[in-house]
């Protein structure tokens, strides 16, 4: 069964218009990523029916998230990049109020955790650092015992410190429990740790979706040597080239293969070079 299943989902504002499928199978994290207002915080408040859907079918966990939303989201830990706890409750009443709310609720993992993010249970929450107020989030959605985990924007605007030690985090947990996870972010490097599969989402559709190790395998940067070379844009797995002196060109292909090793050895290249692109140097080719 898959953790969850989007299909066909649309929501239309004004001058934006979003339409996503996404399928996540259990166990499994997928990195959701795009610019600012490419749509991955839309896509996430209409899988919570959070903000209703305009059409599309959703499913998590293979039910209607619609028609099952309450016993759904008893299984569901999510953590939002603004959290809204009250200000002046203490750190030990957020726990103790939202721990009843999840019948598979974690108490002593909770109480490892409080210790390892060194979170002082009597402090009020609007007292709280923006890194304390994460890890309290965090927390609470790891510590809810949820087979499927949202976290958006959980690493943003994180000192280093403290963004290392969430990452660590998501991380054990993976490792422990196994949950499924959706992972939002523009922070590229924290997805490339984290995720196994990545989504890429431009103007509100996924341009891009497919395995980590998938996209590591394909998209690459060549550099060589060739002072005869006829035109390399005749060639379908070029995707972008550059001429960087009289004798020496780089490429990028999302379709590497040894067929375009031997084009490249066939046409008179030498000093061939292949390096290996970054999720990061991936977003900027497919969105630039």
């Amino acid at each position: 069964m898959n953790a969850i299943e989007i299909i066909n989902l649309q929501k239309r504002y004004k001058d934006f218009h979003l339409k996503v499928d996404l399928i996540l199978k259990q166990g499994e994290t997928i990195g959701l990523v795009g610019p600012n207002g490419a749509g991955k915080t839309t896509t996430i408040n209409l899988l919570l029916n959070i903000v209703k859907k305009d059409s599309g079918e959703v499913k998590i966990f293979g039910l209607d998230h619609i028609k099952y939303e309450g016993g759904i989201k008893e299984r569901i830990g999510f953590v939002f990049e603004e959290q809204n706890f009250y200000k002046n409750m203490r750190i030990e009443q957020i726990i103790k109020f939202c721990g009843p709310l999840y019948p598979r609720w974690k108490a002593e993992y909770c109480a490892s955790l409080l210790n390892r993010f060194n979170l002082p249970p009597r402090k009020k929450y609007g007292a709280l650092s923006k890194g304390m107020k994460i890890k309290l989030a965090l927390l609470i959605a790891f510590s809810s015992g949820g087979e499927f985990l949202i976290l958006d924007e959980p690493t943003s605007g994180l000192d280093p410190k403290v963004r290392n030690e969430v990452l660590e985090e998501i991380e054990r947990i993976k490792e422990k429990y196994s949950p499924s996870i959706l992972f939002s972010s523009h922070l590229m490097p924290d997805v490339e740790r984290i995720a196994d599969n990545i989504a890429l989402i431009n103007n509100g559709k996924i341009i891009l979706m497919e395995k980590k190790t998938g996209l590591k395998d394909k998209w690459k940067k060549i550099t060589f040597i060739n002072e005869n070379i006829s035109d390399l844009s005749a060639n379908p797995d070029i995707l972008r080239y550059q001429q960087l002196d009289k004798t020496r060109y780089f490429i990028i292909t999302n379709t590497f293969s040894s067929g375009l090793i031997s084009s490249l050895e066939s046409s008179g290249s030498r000093e061939i070079q292949i390096e290996e692109l970054s999720l990061e140097e991936i977003f900027l080719e497919c969105v630039q």
